[in-house]
Parts: C-alpha cells; structure tokens; sequence
C-alpha cells in the first residue's frame, strides 16, 4: 500500500511540473508575439524637414566700436603780441593755411624795415670792400712788373702783397655780414609772416573743424599760447575689436557699412585701414581701425557704431538651416530623409560658412531634405511623418 502511495505522489509531482513548464512557455511566446505586435504597430515619428539648398552664402560680422577723430591738434602763436582779430569760431570748417587769427604787428613791420636798412649798409660796405681789394690786386701786379724790370725793391712787392691779403680778408669778412643781415632780415619777415595765426598745412588730411577755441580779440599771448583746437571729421575713424577666430579673415581695405543709433537708417561707407599686430591679454580681442567717410559731417568723434563687414564667402553646395544641424557623441551630424522609404540617414558633417540661421556644410551625400525639427527623437533609420517642409526656417530674414 504504501508503494503505490509514493508512486502516485512521483507521477503527480511530475504531472504538475510539466504543467508549470508548458504554461511558461505559452506565456513567453504569447509575449514574444506582443512586443512584436507593438514594434511593428508602432507610429512613425513626426518631424519637419527643409530643403537643402546651394548658392552664395556670406559669413557676415556686426562689430560694435566708436568713432574717433584721426587727427586731433592745437594751433599755437609762434610769436608773442596782442590778438587784433580772431577769424574763426567754434564749429567752423577750417582749411589747411587758413588764417586763424591776426596779430599786431606794427613792431614786427618795423623789424623788417629796420633789417632790411641793416642789409644796404652791409651791401654798402661789401662793395667798398670790394673796390679796395680790387685796387689792391692791381697794386701787386705793377709793382710785380717793376721788380721784373728792377725798378722797384722786393721790401716794397712785400708790403703790397700784405695790403692785398687784407684786402681779401676784408672783402670775406663784408660778405659774411651780407649773409648775416639777409639772414636777419628773413628771419624778421618770417615773424612778420607769424603774426598772421594759420591752420598747418601738413595737420590736416580731410576736413578740419575748431573744437575748442582758446583765445578772444584783445588778449596777449606768448609764443606757444594755445589759439584753437581743430579736430578732422571727414574722414573719421571707427575702432573696433575682433577675436582671434576671425582675425586671419582681415585684410587691409576690406569694404563695410557702418551704422550709428545717433542716425537711424543711415549707412556710411568704410573700409579697413589698420589691423593691430598683436592682441590684448586682457580680452584676446585685437583693434581693428576703418576709415569712415562722412562728407556731410553729420558723423562726430565719441558716437557708438556698429559696422556690418562680411569676412568670407563661397559658393556652397549643401546650405542649410542651422535647426538641422545636432550633437551625437560629440559630433555635428544631419539626418537626410529617405522620401522612398520615409526613413532618414544619419550623416556627420563639418560645419563651413554661416549666414544669420543658414549654415554650409562640408560632407558627402548631403542633398534632397533635412530633418529640422524633431531630430531629438530619431536616429539612423528611424521610420518618420513629414508634417511640414519649414520653408520659413529655410528663408530666414537675410542681411539688410
């Protein structure tokens, strides 16, 4: 009895056992057939796409800065005396040798006068010296002649020939005070000249304008007194900074456009005149100096500008928008839809010139339409539904 006890327990111990086994196994793959089910059943992912484009593309800089004057200078006297007349005031355009003041000059006038007396006397006097060594040489020939014929002695040649070297020392000597009176009188008609206060000819290399005017009509100045500031506002100067980055895209006489807040809507035209050699530590950023023309002078030293200068262009075969371009694994990479399959392809690229929210990219096979919006969710391969092609997105506001 017990025999048969124990073998019906082993037989159902078995029975139940397989039962657990056959359930588990019903159980797995009527799961397995679910997964499956619900990865074929799932929906394509939604996303935007663009077009990819090629054309001209322009890397274009908005450089903020100030305007500067290129020359900035202080007329002065050059000679002491009574300011008779002031001839420019503040804000007037001056010209290089304009009259800028006028000074007494009656005792200068008088100088010249008297110089020029100094020189007739002097003239005077060169020419009676002149005679006397002329009488002289003749004296030395003769009596040469007569101590060749023995009539005269060899004592009375010696005290002529001394007579004729004085003679010629004197004659040296009224000339070099010719020279000193004409030097003397030139020198008080370039006084003369100074009397009359003139804008320097060499200073100014545009439009001058006074900026400061230091002296009034009656004052005395010394020589050195300041009379006016003049500063030069066509052209001007506009001073701006640049990275390292697109330091190397400079060149000397590199057109831009050149706006300020003071003059809403207007462009002034520029060109790069001066790259500094070396950068600031301070900011890594180098100064950058454009020669700005402002004819109308409506521009002045000190104002805020902003200069618009594009540093490279190329004509690209793949542009497009910036929203298309996203990190994976530390690279840039585009995803470029299948329209057969509805699938996309992950491509890596190199990201080349950029225009406001365009962008050329280097790489191959880079054509047909990008995924612009929704790329966070897919990856290569992934099954996609074009909701829209972002023609706003591809057609951003270009540069004005």
């Amino acid at each position: 009895m017990a025999k048969h006890v124990g073998a019906i327990t082993v037989l159902l111990f078995l029975l139940v056992g397989g039962l657990l086994v056959g359930t588990a196994a019903t159980v797995r793959h009527v799961r397995g057939e679910s997964d499956a089910s619900r990865t074929s059943d799932r929906p394509p992912i939604a996303v935007e796409v663009a077009d990819v484009e090629s054309g001209l593309i322009r890397d274009i800089r908005v450089l903020s800065g100030s305007l500067e004057a290129p020359s900035r200078f202080v007329t002065a006297a050059k000679v002491g005396g009574l300011i008779q007349r002031m001839k420019v005031d503040l804000g007037d355009a001056i010209e290089p040798g304009q009259v800028i003041a006028e000074m007494d000059d009656a005792e200068f006038i008088q100088a010249v006068a008297q110089a020029e007396a100094d020189l007739a006397v002097r003239q005077a006097e060169h020419s009676r010296a002149a005679s006397a060594h002329r009488l002289a040489e003749r004296e030395f020939d003769r009596s040469q002649q007569l101590l060749d014929r023995g009539i005269a002695s060899a004592s009375q040649l010696d005290e002529i020939s001394t007579t004729l070297e004085t003679s010629a020392a004197a004659l040296r000597l009224a000339e070099a005070q010719v020279k000193r009176a004409e030097a003397a009188l030139e020198l008080a008609r370039i006084q003369l000249g100074y009397t009359k206060v003139r804008a320097p000819l060499s200073e100014i290399e545009g439009v001058g304008i006074v900026a400061e005017r230091h002296q009034d009509a009656g004052n005395t100045v010394q020589a050195g007194d300041p009379i006016v500031s003049v500063v030069v506002l066509d052209p001007l100067t506009a001073v701006v900074s640049i990275t390292e980055r697109d330091y190397t895209s400079l060149r000397i006489g590199q057109r831009a456009t050149l706006t300020t807040d003071a003059l809403p809507g207007r462009e002034f035209e520029a060109e790069v005149a001066r790259v500094a050699p070396v950068f600031r530590e301070s900011s890594r950023q180098a100064r950058i100096e454009l020669r700005v023309e402002n004819r109308d002078l409506q521009l002045r030293p000190g104002m805020f500008a902003r200069v618009r200068m594009t540093l490279r262009e190329e004509n690209a075969h793949a542009i497009v928008p910036l929203a298309a371009i996203t990190r994976r694994n530390g690279v840039d990479v585009v995803f470029i839809l299948d329209e057969e399959s509805q699938t996309v392809k992950r491509r890596e690229v190199r990201i080349g010139v950029r225009e406001n929210e365009r962008v050329a990219l280097i790489g191959d096979d880079i054509d047909g339409q990008v995924v612009v919006l929704g790329h966070q969710l897919i990856d290569d391969g992934s099954h996609v539904n074009v909701h829209g092609n972002t023609e706003e997105i591809v057609n951003a506001e270009q540069p004005g």
